[in-house]
C-alpha cells in the first residue's frame, strides 16, 4: 500500500530541488511520460529493477517495451549508496499523473524506511527552457536519516534522475513523438 503524504499526520520533512532543461515544456514532458525507466533511473547511485503495474498486473523488466508512466505503477530501483557495498532497495508508486498541469505524484510504499510523496512539477520558463520543481514531504524513524542522510543521498539520486531526462530530452523527441501520441520505447541496446 502507498503511504502519501497526510496533511495533519505531522511532523514531515520537506526537500524542495529546482532544475532547468534548455527545451520547451511539451517536450520535457513528454520524455517524463515516455522515456524508457532504464534510461531516466539508471545512473551512478540508482539502478532500475523492474516496475510493476497495478492496473495491468503485469511486470516490466529491464529489456522490456514501455508504453509511458502512468498512475498504479511501481517502480523497484536500487540506491547504491556505498557503491557495491551498501544497496538500498526503493519503490515508489505512481500516484498521479497530471498532463494538464504536468504534474507527477509519486509517494513511497508500506514497510519502507520512508512514508511520503514526491512531486514533479514543469513549468515554462521561457520559449525553449523548462523549469522543473522536485518537492518532496517525507518522514522516516530516524531523526538523524531524516535530517542529515536523506537530504544528501536524495539530492544527489534526484539530480542524476533528472540529469538522465535532461541529456535524453532532445534526442528522444526529434522525430520520434511529442505528447499525447502513443509510444512504444525500448531500452538502449547494449553493444
Amino acid at each position: 500500500m502507498p503511504l502519501c503524504y497526510l496533511p495533519g499526520k505531522e511532523p514531515y520533512s520537506r526537500h524542495s530541488k529546482e532544475y532547468t532543461i534548455n527545451a520547451n515544456i511539451e517536450s520535457v514532458w513528454s520524455t517524463y511520460i515516455f522515456l524508457h525507466p532504464t534510461q531516466c533511473w539508471d545512473s551512478q547511485m540508482i539502478s532500475f529493477g523492474m516496475m510493476y503495474s497495478r492496473n495491468t498486473d503485469q511486470v516490466l523488466y529491464r529489456e522490456s517495451n514501455f508504453d509511458q508512466l502512468k498512475a498504479g505503477q511501481l517502480y523497484f530501483i536500487s540506491l547504491k549508496i556505498l557503491g557495491k557495498f551498501l544497496q538500498i532497495p526503493v519503490t515508489h508508486e505512481i500516484n498521479q499523473v497530471d498532463h494538464q498541469n504536468k504534474v507527477i505524484k509519486t509517494c513511497y510504499l508500506e514497510n519502507g524506511k520512508s512514508e511520503g510523496s514526491q512531486w514533479i512539477r514543469l513549468f515554462p520558463a521561457g520559449k525553449e527552457k523548462t523549469r522543473i520543481v522536485h518537492e518532496t514531504i517525507y518522514k522516516g524513524d530516524s531523526k538523524i536519516r531524516e535530517k542529515y542522510l536523506y537530504p544528501f543521498f536524495h539530492t544527489k539520486a534526484i539530480g542524476q534522475f533528472h540529469d538522465n531526462v535532461r541529456k535524453n530530452v532532445k534526442q528522444f523527441t526529434e522525430g520520434l513523438r511529442l505528447y499525447p501520441q502513443a509510444a512504444n520505447t525500448n531500452p538502449p541496446q547494449s553493444a
